[in-house]
């Protein structure tokens, strides 16, 4: 919850149910002051996010070979607020990172509801080394499997074995609004 103060911010936390957990006030400098079970502290806010301010959109070349990686890490928001996160089956498909799901999934429902995300590729030879892409998620049916089937030739899978009857499948698109490729490794 936000409150403008005075030209700063004043942010209220709760937890579901239960008695305040903090507040946070941020001044027009930028600097912010947590209260918290009587105490108080500065930190640095982070900043909002604008279009100034967003990492890079596009795949780098240094990082090109992780979009064909065997899986990926999707992180998802839960119904209580927490990450949920499940390794997945992905194509880079014209140009776009893509999921076929299966709509009964905690992941699929968890999309729905909020469809912010992160993919995140690891370099399973080296990792030190990945790809995060933090995004939106675009969900559009596919009731006749044809991308299911498209996801199926790269892991030489049939995705319907997956499926109970009544379930469908949906095509994700992950539309990025940060990439971060990552190489930790020294030298």
């Amino acid at each position: 919850m936000h409150y403008t103060v005075a030209g700063g911010r004043v942010d209220v936390d709760y937890l579901a149910g239960s008695a305040l957990t903090s507040v946070v006030v941020v001044v027009p400098d930028g600097a912010a002051h947590e209260l918290r079970g009587g105490g108080f502290s500065e930190r640095q806010a982070d900043p909002p996010a604008t279009r100034d301010n967003l990492g890079m959109t596009e795949f780098p070349d240094s990082h090109r070979d992780l979009l064909e990686a065997e899986v990926a890490s999707l992180a998802t928001i839960g119904a209580n607020g927490f990450p949920q996160l499940t390794e997945v089956w992905f194509l880079l498909d014209g140009g776009e990172l893509k999921l076929s799901l299966n709509s009964s999934r905690l992941k699929t429902r968890n999309l729905l509801k909020r469809p912010e995300c992160s993919l995140l590729m690891l370099d399973l030879q080296n990792p030190y080394r990945y790809l995060e892409v933090r995004g939106t998620a675009r969900i559009e049916d596919d009731d006749d499997y044809a991308f299911a089937r498209k996801v199926g030739a790269k892991y030489n899978a049939d995705l319907k074995v997956h499926d109970q009857p009544g379930d469908r499948r949906v095509v994700v698109t992950v539309e990025p609004v940060n990439v971060y490729p990552v190489d930790m490794r020294g030298g």
